[in-house]
């Protein structure tokens, strides 16, 4: 939607997805070693939306603030293995997650030679609360329950992205990006590099 000089950008989006997990294991108690096993499901339901406002720069260049919401939330049904005394039991857990998310954006498009190409550049903050230790309550056959838990998210992080796309032919462009969060001790980096080809 256009307003004023710029461009309102509006995105929504959800998801469901179900999840059947099979599980085997071994457990070595004393010279008895035992064989484990669990059938389960689970499901994860999603939701999203960004708002953002792309503004030119130039007649090759454009900027865009933005703001968005994203919640997940993750059921995993109770189980019980089987295959001896070492088999776990759990009834069941629920772990639900909310990010707020910051951000500017910009690109811009250029020319090398023949070639055309565009560099996107993004930075931004991004806040999470809710279940941001992933755990699972769990319990030997006849004894008490314990907590497992899982690497944590971070609960304030910063983004940074980088893209660029050369158009080799009308077919064929080549893209290389870099995707990066750094927060509350932990760090995530993604690099990759691709050749689409349309036919």
């Amino acid at each position: 939607m256009d307003i004023g000089g710029g461009k309102l950008n509006l995105l929504l989006g959800s998801a469901y997805s179900w999840h059947e997990v099979d599980t085997d294991r071994q457990a070595t108690i004393g010279t008895n070693v035992q064989a484990l096993s669990a059938s389960y499901s689970a499901s994860t339901a999603q939701l999203f939306t960004e708002l953002g406002y792309a503004m030119p720069l130039s007649r090759t260049a454009h900027i865009e603030p933005y703001a968005g919401v994203a919640w997940s939330d993750t059921r995993t049904r109770g189980f019980g293995e089987t295959g001896g005394s070492a088999a776990l039991h759990s009834s069941g857990d629920r772990n639900t997650l909310t990010m707020t998310t910051v951000g500017l954006r910009a690109g811009t498009r250029f020319q090398l030679g023949n070639v055309e190409g565009t560099v996107h550049a993004g930075a931004g903050w991004r806040h999470a609360f809710g279940d941001v230790l992933p755990a699972t309550t769990l319990a030997f056959a006849g004894g008490q329950t314990f907590t497992v838990t899982g690497a944590p998210i971070a609960r304030n992080a910063g983004l940074a992205e980088l893209r660029a796309d050369l158009a080799l032919s009308r077919a064929a462009t080549f893209s290389v990006r870099y995707a990066g969060q750094f927060g509350d001790g932990n760090r995530d980096h993604t690099a990759s590099a691709g050749l689409r080809w349309r036919f």
